[in-house]
Order: C-alpha cells, then structure tokens, then sequence
C-alpha cells in the first residue's frame, strides 16, 4: 500500500491542529499542591524542582493563554516545516513509526533549525517572553552533553520546550484534549538532573542472622524485620540529612499551582495584582509574591507592570 493511503496527509493534520488549537477557551483557575510525584517532599532543591514547576506551569499557561500555542502553531510549525522537507523528512504526519523509520539524518537538522535567532520559533519565544540564549558560555560548549543541556534548562528553555512541541506535533498522533507537549523534554532528559552533588548514597544496614533451634521463623521474621525498618529509616534520614547539606536550598516559600497560574496571567494575559487578587480572592500582596516566587524558580524573567491607570487587555 503506498504512503499516501496509508498515512494522513501533513497538511490535513496541521490544519486540525490549528482549528483545535484556535478554538480553545482560557481557563484560570489552578490549585492545589506542586508535587514531584507520589510520595515525593515538595521541595528537596536542586534543579530538578525548577523543572518540575516549569512543566506545570507551562501546562497551565497553555490553559490561561490558550493563543500562546495558537501563535506556536503558526509560523513556528511552519519553519519545522520548511527545515523537515529540506532534510528529506517523509510526507506522512506521524512518520515517527517502525514501518516508516525517521533517522537523526531528518530529526536533527529540523531540530537544529528551530534554534535560528532570525526565525520564527526566536521570535515566538521573545513575543511571549520566554528564555532563550544570547550568550553561550564556554562551559556549556564544553565536552560534556551534561553541560549543554543544563545551560539550556536554565537558560535558553523556551526555544527549546518551543521546538520540542512543535516536533512532537509532527512526528506523533495529534491529541486534541492534550495538544500542548510543553515543558516535558527538559524534564525528562537523563542529562538535566543532580546527579553532580552526589546526593545518591548507599544504605549501610546491620547484618541479620537466624538460629532455628533457638528462634522460629515466625519470631525471626518479625524480630528482624522490625530490626531492618528502624535501621532503613535511620539510613534514609541520615541521607537526607546529608542531601539537604549539599543540595540547594528549598525556597523559603513553597510555590503552589495557584501561584503558577497568577504567574501566567500576570505574564500572559497582563493582569495587575489586584485583578487577579480580587479574582483568587486573596490579598494583593499574596499574589505580587506568589508570582515572583514563582518566577524566580522557574527561571522566567517577569514583563514590566502596566503603566498606571491604563489597563491593558488580555492578549
């Protein structure tokens, strides 16, 4: 069966992207806990925290902003476009399958494209004020892959998350109920984590022995696994205790989801404080904090205030 019958076509799939993405309503309210995961303390430091609250916010400020993915899916979509038929990228809208095999040969120079300082995806970055990298320093250049991706997780991560989204609605079976893809690449990346402060330390537990002619195995299990519990919590304690020393500091006020959605309206939608205090109903001043808390940990420059007595629009 030949390609185009067995696959959609790419400009079908963009235009369902576009129409999905241009009739969704903004939603503002957020709340709720900022976690790692199950089980996880909120804020053990380190920059997988920073990444961890830049995913959600990210997630929510394409619910808030909805023409934040709209204008992605613009010029943006169509430079990875451009670049994919130039490296000689398949015709089909999701090629990323066995049967139809997308090599590095396509997928890197499309990518590498994206990261143009006159393109569109810079630019999309710069209208929405997220980071991208002006100045390259030696040491992200360096030969460790580690260091480059830590430079871009912490300070050119708009272009990338940008160029991933748009890459993965290219290559992967468009999602209408989820369309954003943002802010999971750095997030998932085996190079962008802590591993350097060494936080990750054996457990050094007592040995445990069993005599049957002294001690049934119903008493032995009990006595020692009572004995194993004390001592794995002593260890795990101990580590932390070691961690918390070397990690980074937690911030001194933990960011909630809410603060993250404050933050992309304020952002995005330009709302003043006491618009979006009035809506939360919280005080001014819980809410100038909770978005530059929450700006500061997620690495995101904030815009300038309104000029005074002239509010503006949401965009």
């Amino acid at each position: 069966m030949d390609e185009p019958t067995t696959f959609l076509d790419w400009p079908a799939k963009r235009d369902a992207i576009r129409a999905t993405l241009a009739t969704r309503e903004p939603r503002l309210r957020h709340t709720g806990p900022l976690r790692l995961s199950d089980g996880a303390v909120d804020e053990p430091g380190g920059i997988m925290t920073a990444l961890v609250a830049r995913a959600a916010f990210l997630e929510i400020a394409a619910a808030v902003a909805p023409q934040m993915l709209a204008e992605l899916a613009g010029e943006p979509l169509d430079q990875y476009e451009a670049a994919w038929h130039a490296a000689g990228g398949p015709a089909c809208a999701d090629p990323c399958r066995p049967e139809v095999g997308v090599g590095n040969d396509v997928l890197l120079p499309a990518q590498s494209a994206m990261f143009n300082p006159r393109g569109a995806l810079w630019r999309w970055c710069e209208r929405w004020g997220l980071p991208v990298w002006d100045d390259m320093t030696a040491e992200a250049l360096g030969p460790d892959d580690r260091s480059l991706m830590r430079f871009a997780a912490t300070r050119g991560w708009g272009l990338v998350e940008g160029a991933y989204a748009v890459y993965t609605w290219r290559v992967s079976v468009f999602q209408p109920e989820s369309p954003h893809a943002l802010g999971r690449v750095l997030l998932t990346t085996i190079l962008v984590d802590d591993r350097d402060l060494e936080l990750e330390a054996p457990l050094c537990l007592p040995p445990q022995r069993w005599d049957p002619q002294r001690e049934d195995r119903a008493g032995a299990t009990k006595r020692i696994t009572a004995e194993l519990g004390r001592a794995v919590r002593a260890e795990l304690g101990r580590i932390e205790a070691e961690a918390l020393q070397r990690a980074v500091p937690p911030p001194a006020k933990r960011t909630g989801v809410d603060h993250l959605a404050w933050l992309a309206r304020y952002q995005f939608r330009h709302e003043s404080f006491p618009t979006i205090a009035r809506d939360a109903h919280v005080g001014r001043q819980a809410v100038a904090a909770g978005v530059k808390d929450a700006a500061a940990l997620i690495g995101l420059p904030l815009r300038e205030p309104n000029p005074p007595g002239r509010p503006r629009k949401a965009r």
